[in-house]
């Protein structure tokens, strides 16, 4: 799994900018999703790069042309931040 992450960092830089705020793309700011915005500014950097450009584009292709990156590589990173937000974030809020 390092050698994944250590390819992100060395990929062109992508302004997290243009991705950051899809999360407040909601009009009621609740607990839920305070929590879940918790959670996602608390991922490591690479790990929160692909989660934000994916939760913005819903392509896994997308994700993987922007950070040059194979599509299964990014496939399985998504899969594994899923993993780890729904395990903090816990079964009661899903």
């Amino acid at each position: 799994m390092a050698v994944r992450y250590e390819r992100l960092k060395q990929k062109k830089e992508i302004d997290l900018k243009d991705y950051e705020y899809v999360y407040d793309m909601f009009t009621e700011e609740d607990e839920r999703i305070t929590e879940l915005k918790r959670i996602v500014s608390e991922l490591p950097e690479p790990q929160r790069r692909v989660i934000l450009i994916y939760a913005s584009t819903a392509s896994l292709k997308k994700v993987a042309d922007l950070l040059n990156v194979s599509q299964p590589t990014i496939a399985t990173m998504v899969n594994e931040i899923r993993q780890k937000i729904y395990k903090q974030y816990g079964k009661s809020h899903f």
